[in-house]
């Protein structure tokens, strides 16, 4: 997944397993910086639901982009 964080604050996000309050499977911080920033997920995750919250100190600004797939070694 990707973010570019066109705000003048950082903000923060979380992937949770089957609702917003379910198993946290990674969260992280975005720069304001401008930039692409893109986070991987290493670990193989079962079918259904993820849900992708974020929260900042003021308005956010910027793109998500999720992309799916898998990783052949």
């Amino acid at each position: 997944m990707a973010f570019k964080n066109t705000g003048s604050k950082h903000f923060t996000f979380t992937i949770n397993e089957g609702s917003t309050s379910g198993t946290a499977i990674t969260s992280g911080s975005v720069p304001a910086d401008g930039k692409e920033h893109t986070y991987f997920i290493d670990k193989a995750l079962s079918a259904g639901g993820y849900y992708v919250s974020t929260s900042s100190a003021q308005g956010m600004s910027g793109i998500l982009d999720v992309s799916l797939g898998t990783k052949v070694n």
